[in-house]
């Protein structure tokens, strides 16, 4: 699976960290625990976004759980263009 880095300290506020945590919950509910799908969503706190991750995920999803994480990744993709990837710093 290709992916991206991108540092999340420079990209996610409070309600990014928060959409992520609950597609991960919502995934939780819906499917069997530590799938690549969820371990895709948790590279997102490292710093990693898998391609197509968007395209899984919105079968999956609850709607409004779906549309919120899509506008965080909408905001990496944005910031990876504008500034080529970067890595995160732990």
């Amino acid at each position: 699976m290709n992916y991206k880095n991108f540092n999340r300290h420079e990209v996610f506020n409070c309600e990014d960290l928060d959409n992520v945590r609950e597609a991960i919950k919502n995934l939780g509910e819906k499917e069997k625990p530590f799938t690549s799908i969820e371990n895709s969503l948790w590279g997102l706190y490292d710093g990693y976004l898998y391609e197509g991750l968007d395209e899984k995920l919105y079968q999956i999803l609850d709607f409004k759980v779906f549309c919120n994480l899509t506008k965080t990744l909408k905001k990496i993709e944005d910031h990876i263009k504008a500034n080529e990837e970067s890595v995160t710093l732990v």
